[in-house]
């Protein structure tokens, strides 16, 4: 094959140098919306005041490095998120990857064996949570309560880099929770009531104040 000339060699190189990146195209979700199958991200999402999104039992959500902000309802049966974004440093569960839920405090998400991973702070809660069955794997945090209401049923947490639950500030009622692998199981400034808490292989089982009908076995 012959080879290019050198002024078109320069051209392609020109013109490449010149292509404009396409930015992630942030979106809101308007009206009620039922996801399915695997959903990729491409951009953060919003559910916006008064819409609800509903994934089926089997969806797979794919964040990258993105958010699923929820100002209206999610209502999520047997679904998973996670990134297939590779960390930016080996060791460190949720650098360079997605930022994770985020419950508003106008919204509300009713999750029912879930599994969420490779995220910021898996659930950050500033409205109402409702969780039975869920799992959290490989994040910076688990739940992260910022004013919120949070009441879960069938938690476990598994290898945290900070909390599996951390609570700022709002409430928490916690029963059953198998907590494995994180610096602090749970850490609290907030009002909660934990029954049946079992962490292991953490640094800290419990820190913090106003728990009130805990019962533990770390």
């Amino acid at each position: 094959m012959r080879s290019l000339p050198a002024f078109l060699l320069i051209s392609l190189m020109v013109t490449m140098a010149w292509v404009p990146m396409v930015p992630a195209a942030d979106s809101t979700v308007t009206v009620n919306t039922t996801w399915s199958g695997t959903v990729v991200l491409d951009g953060n999402v919003t559910v916006d005041q008064g819409v609800t999104l509903t994934l089926e039992p089997g969806t797979t959500v794919d964040a990258k490095t993105y958010s699923l902000t929820v100002e209206g309802t999610l209502n999520a049966d047997q679904a998973s998120f996670f990134s297939s974004t590779p960390p930016l440093t080996q060791g460190s569960h949720g650098q360079g990857l997605w930022v994770g839920l985020v419950i508003s405090p106008t919204g509300t998400a009713t999750l029912d064996d879930v599994t969420i991973s490779n995220a910021s702070a898996a659930l950050r809660v500033e409205g109402t949570l409702n969780a039975n069955g869920l799992t959290l794997n490989d994040a910076y945090r688990g739940i992260a309560i910022h004013g919120g209401t949070a009441t879960v049923d069938d938690l476990t947490a598994r290898a945290m880099d900070y909390e599996a639950v951390y609570l700022d500030s709002g409430s928490l009622t916690l029963d059953n929770a198998v907590v494995t692998d994180t610096a602090v199981g749970l850490e609290s400034s907030g009002s909660a009531s934990v029954t049946n808490f079992d962490v292991s292989q953490s640094g800290i089982g419990v820190r913090g104040q106003d728990c009130y009908s805990f019962v533990n076995n770390y």
